[in-house]
């Protein structure tokens, strides 16, 4: 059996983007109802939940997300992370105070509850 934490306690929000953002990204608001990518060490508002299609996004703010991560893998518990700027994560030293629930080195992957 496995397990999974896809779509649990989420909320999804639908926000203005000025260019195309793919699914699974860390974003930040960048302006009113407006999100962007984050650069590289950003705090992230939320991850997307599907691609943005005729410049809107959905957005997970909260709840649980799986999300690629560069680096040195972050640790199971309350860790900091921030957006890597290459559409993952990153441990920081600043960034977002966060619950990781799972962390797959093979996959390079973290689930996350933001």
């Amino acid at each position: 059996m496995d397990i999974s934490y896809d779509g649990i306690g989420q909320t999804v929000a639908t926000f203005n983007c000025a260019e195309d953002i793919a699914a699974g990204r860390p974003v930040k608001l960048s302006d009113n109802a407006s999100v962007a990518e984050c650069a590289d060490g950003n705090a992230f508002n939320g991850v997307t939940a599907a691609a943005s299609d005729g410049g809107i996004v959905p957005v997970i703010l909260r709840g649980f997300v799986k999300v690629p991560y560069s680096g040195t893998a972050p640790t199971a518990g309350n860790g900091i992370v921030a957006a890597d700027g290459k559409g993952g994560i990153k441990t920081s030293s600043s960034g977002r105070s966060l619950t990781i629930v799972d962390v797959d080195k093979t996959g390079s992957t973290a689930v996350l509850y933001i």
